[in-house]
């Protein structure tokens, strides 16, 4: 499956730089077309992609009937991930456009961080990644879902000698995650922007593609991790590498091609599906 991740560039001093992100991203998916002769199968955009409705509006008319997948939150910057703006109160927050399906996922990001993640919402998390579970859809056969930017710490590093733990957070959610992700053939991480302590991001990465330093059942298959954030361009260094990942089997997939301008990055990985 040919997946591209594409991030912009951010700016907290002029947050207003988020309403070209639907034309960046129009222009960087069309130079990605010209490029491979035929469109991507998945493209996940990182956070803040749709300032509102009308962004939603422009994409399904460009890549509505296409054969394509485009993966965008609806937020304006100004508004809190986890609340969102209080109207319209059926405002929803990670869309799926494209392939004439139109829908909407689960509509609120749960948590942000270590410090306000509890066992409530990560129990609410974990219901919505299940079969038949609001975070998921398919494209084709491959089961697609996603965690919302710092919802990646579901997961927490253990402090252990070889620094190499990573375990569920609340062990009492611990069965029905593993039950969720190892039944899910790609599980996608869009950011808002870059997260610190990338050395942790990346464990948690590796321990989610390959399940290998988890407490986690053998014999199952483990979902192919695809994160994108976009940077802050006053306080981040701009680099695809530290701004995008595919990983599979614990694995980095390098990028295939990369475009690169100074308000985006849309790299293309090609990515073999597991077998199931």
């Amino acid at each position: 499956m040919d997946i591209c991740t594409v991030s912009f560039k951010f700016d907290s001093e002029n947050k207003n730089i988020t309403a070209h992100y639907i034309d960046w991203l129009i222009e960087a998916v069309r130079k990605c077309e010209g490029r491979e002769g035929r469109l991507p199968e998945l493209v996940l955009s990182a956070g803040y992609t749709c300032v509102d409705r009308t962004g939603l509006v422009v994409l399904e008319h460009e890549f509505g009937n296409k054969q394509i997948t485009l993966a965008v939150e609806m937020l304006n910057p100004t508004d809190n991930p986890l609340t969102g703006p209080e109207s319209p109160a059926d405002c929803g927050q990670f869309y799926i456009v494209g392939r004439g399906s139109g829908m909407q996922l689960e509509p609120r990001q749960q948590f942000s961080s270590t410090g306000n993640v509890s066992d409530e919402r990560v129990q609410a998390v974990v219901d919505a990644l299940v079969p038949n579970g609001s975070r998921r859809f398919s494209i084709q056969s491959a089961q697609v879902g996603w965690l919302e930017c710092g919802e990646i710490n579901v997961l927490c590093c253990q402090n252990d000698e070889q620094k190499t733990g990573v375990r569920v957070r609340y062990e009492a959610h611990e069965q029905r995650f593993f039950e969720a992700v190892t039944s899910l053939d790609i599980i996608l991480n869009p950011q808002h922007t870059r997260m610190s302590r990338l050395h942790l991001l990346r464990r948690k990465i590796e321990a989610l593609s390959a399940g290998t330093i988890l407490r986690a059942p053998s014999g199952k298959r483990w979902p192919i991790y695809v994160g994108t954030a976009n940077w802050n361009h006053a306080r981040q260094r701009r680099s695809q590498s530290n701004l995008q990942c595919v990983m599979r089997d614990g694995l980095r997939v390098p990028p295939r091609d990369v475009i690169e301008t100074e308000n985006y990055i849309l790299s293309t990985f090609s990515v073999e599906m597991p077998q199931r």
